[in-house]
């Protein structure tokens, strides 16, 4: 648990972490397609797409790249997490603002997980390393726990 998710994704065993980020990164781009052929176009809806799809290509483009270049904590690896961050946060927000206006239900708990994302993203700076891990760990739960609830809000509107 003190690994962070970086430092996991290198080694003999790295493979298995990167694997687990690549399928996540497929997986949103795949969330993001849904969003485009489900709901009416919008400016709020065509930018959160395109900030989701890019988010997912930051995620597999870092995994790659730690596995094959670079080391966590480097000044490549942390623009790459703080785009991730600002990017998803993006995402979040405006898809919840195209949700709103559609009256969907998700609107409000995708906007609330991008601002708790946003706030929580800084505290791994903050925190000691030995509790780096377990720390990222919870704010990458935000994004999964965001990803999940818009699988579900996709399957129930083509219900």
């Amino acid at each position: 648990m003190r690994q962070t998710i970086s430092q996991l994704a290198q080694g003999p065993y790295a493979y298995i972490q990167d694997t687990g980020l690549v399928l996540l990164a497929l997986g949103m781009l795949m969330a993001a397609l849904g969003l485009y052929l489900n709901m009416k176009q919008g400016t709020y809806l065509r930018w959160g797409i395109f900030s989701l799809g890019t988010t997912a290509l930051a995620i597999a483009s870092l995994a790659i790249f730690n596995s094959h270049i670079g080391q966590p904590g480097t000044t490549v690896h942390r623009a790459f997490a703080a785009g991730i961050g600002l990017l998803f946060t993006a995402s979040a927000m405006l898809l919840g603002h195209a949700a709103q206006q559609r009256h969907w239900s998700w609107a409000r708990p995708s906007m609330v997980l991008g601002a708790l994302f946003l706030l929580a993203c800084p505290g791994v700076f903050l925190v000691p390393q030995a509790c780096q891990g377990i720390y990222e760990r919870g704010v990458a739960l935000l994004l999964l726990v965001w990803c999940w609830l818009l699988g579900h809000a996709l399957i129930k509107q083509k219900q």
